[in-house]
Order: structure tokens, then C-alpha cells, then sequence
């Protein structure tokens, strides 16, 4: 009796079906987290590089001086950070304008007179897209930063 019962507990170890289920269930979410972990990241990154080249384009044409029709000369800086980054909807309140006047150590805000330094920097809010990550982040949103500084040209006609 014990000698059946030893053998049929020895087939029942040996019978290895629903063994690759097991081991889909076991692996799969760990699969999906790194996927779906490597798609926010992408999308994390891309907004920053989006950010980024978008407020140094518009820092480059900040320190030129010139304004669009109708709209001061901030204004003109806003529009073309919205311009250069179309995919991106950036509230104008997280825009800030710093300059460094020659000679100075202490960024003062607002726009520069020509010769000083001008710095454009933008605050993003990145709403994290899949459910799992603002647990890992500890909220469901990440501030992006990005600035640029330049060096202010003489104003056209000058």
C-alpha cells in the first residue's frame, strides 16, 4: 500500500503539464512592467528633449529683440516656445525670463538690455500614462525643467 502510494506521488512529481502556464503567469508580469516601464520612459524622454530644444529656440530669438506683430516682446518668446513645441501644451504661468546684466552675479527677472545675459525657463508637467509608475514616482505627474541662457544681441536698427 505504501510502496502505490510512494510510486503514484513519484508520477504525479514527474507529470510536468501546466508547468509552462505556471511560468507564463510567474514571468508575464514582470515582462509587461519592463515594457510598458520602457514606453513612459521614452515618452519621458522625448518630452524633455522636446522641452529642451524648444526653450533654446526660443532663447535664440529672445535675445534678438524682436517682437511679432501686436505682442510684446515676452509675448513674441512665448509664442515661439509654443511654435517649437507643437506636441506639448506648456502653460504660459511656468515660462520665466531672468536676465544677468554685464557685470553682475545676480539674475534679475524680466527681459535684458542688450549686452546682458538672458535665461528663458519652463516648468512641464508630465502626467505619467500607465497606472503602475506613480507608485514607483510617488505621484501620477513629474516636473520637467528646461532653460537656456544666451547672451543678448543690440536691438534691430541699433
Amino acid at each position: 500500500m505504501i510502496h502505490r502510494m510512494w510510486t503514484r506521488l513519484k508520477a504525479q512529481l514527474k507529470n510536468d503539464e501546466g508547468a509552462n502556464l505556471v511560468e507564463a503567469a510567474l514571468i508575464l508580469p514582470l515582462v509587461l512592467w519592463v515594457v510598458f516601464a520602457g514606453i513612459e520612459f521614452a515618452g519621458i524622454l522625448y518630452a524633455q528633449m522636446t522641452l529642451q530644444n524648444g526653450v533654446t529656440l526660443a532663447t535664440r530669438y529672445a535675445i534678438t529683440q524682436n517682437v511679432l506683430t501686436g505682442q510684446t516682446h515676452q509675448a513674441s518668446v512665448i509664442t515661439t516656445l509654443e511654435k517649437d513645441t507643437p506636441s506639448l501644451t506648456i502653460n504660459p504661468a511656468t515660462i520665466t525670463f531672468s536676465n544677468l546684466p554685464p557685470g553682475s552675479t545676480t539674475w534679475s527677472t524680466g527681459d535684458g538690455a542688450p549686452g546682458s545675459i538672458e535665461k528663458v525657463a519652463v516648468d512641464y508637467s508630465w502626467q505619467l500614462l500607465t497606472p503602475f509608475m506613480p507608485a514607483i514616482f510617488g505621484a501620477s505627474s513629474i516636473t520637467l525643467h528646461a532653460e537656456a541662457s544666451m547672451k543678448n544681441e543690440s536691438a534691430p536698427g541699433s
